[in-house]
């Protein structure tokens, strides 16, 4: 905990490669931002943290030293923060990823008392007051057991990972006014074939049903997954226009 007090906040000007990530995402939004949205990524409060001490040690403090828990938080929420205003100050939007704060790692118990706070008092509102139009959270696994720590976060677009009720996620997000994502599962577009990648794009499509404020899209595919695979999922966007 001495240690960590002793931290100061990183300047994305001239530390690390935070300068080449900043000017590459200005650089794109140069050139495409009247095309698309281009966001510049965030790792997330308790990612952040749990690189910082390990993620064992950091949950297990959750229970040994909750107040040393808090601060490191407060810390990491502030690199966000910081990293954000730097993408924000070149008309970059941000998009923030916190995968280790999961249900698949961290407890509902950790989310609810740790993470969630951090995004309702300093991530989220720091962010919009440093001009960002939206503040999508993206944290990946079934996250329906924090679903509605997920909304008072106050982040405006949420996942519904692979595995997560999709039923119960469009039905609050819409009640909430939150824009919803839903991924097909990474692992059927990496190995499955582009019919059965195409059935799952169309089931998912239709359980989310019409209406605004909807994004579909998968999880990280590897690198080697067959462009076929990944051209389906268009292929069943498609179809799901076509009715």
């Amino acid at each position: 905990p001495g240690g960590m007090r002793r931290l100061g906040l990183p300047d994305p000007g001239r530390d690390g490669r935070m300068p080449l990530v900043v000017e590459v995402a200005a650089a794109l939004h140069r050139d495409l931002g009247r095309e698309i949205i281009v966001r510049g990524a965030l790792t997330g409060p308790f990612s952040l943290a749990s690189e910082l001490v390990g993620t064992e040690p950091l949950l297990l403090a959750t229970v040994d030293d909750p107040s040393f828990v808090k601060d490191i938080l407060e810390f990491s929420a502030r690199v966000t923060v910081v990293f954000g205003r730097a993408f924000l100050e070149r008309g970059v939007e941000t998009i923030l990823f916190d995968s280790k704060a999961s249900p698949a790692a961290a407890s509902p118990r950790v989310f609810r008392e740790f993470v969630a706070p951090v995004y309702r008092d300093i991530v989220v509102p720091e962010l919009r007051a440093a001009g960002a139009r939206w503040t999508p959270l993206i944290i990946g696994g079934d996250t329906t057991p924090v679903l509605d720590d997920l909304i008072r976060t106050g982040a405006s677009q949420l996942l519904c990972d692979a595995g997560s009720d999709l039923g119960t996620f469009r039905e609050r997000c819409r009640r909430e006014r939150r824009a919803l994502r839903a991924n097909v599962d990474a692992r059927l577009v990496h190995r499955g074939t582009p019919e059965e990648i195409r059935a799952e794009g169309l089931r998912v499509l239709r359980e989310a049903g019409p209406g605004p404020g909807f994004l579909f899209g998968c999880g990280v595919v590897a690198y080697d997954c067959d462009p076929a695979n990944v051209l389906a999922l268009r292929e069943a966007r498609d179809e799901y226009r076509a009715g």
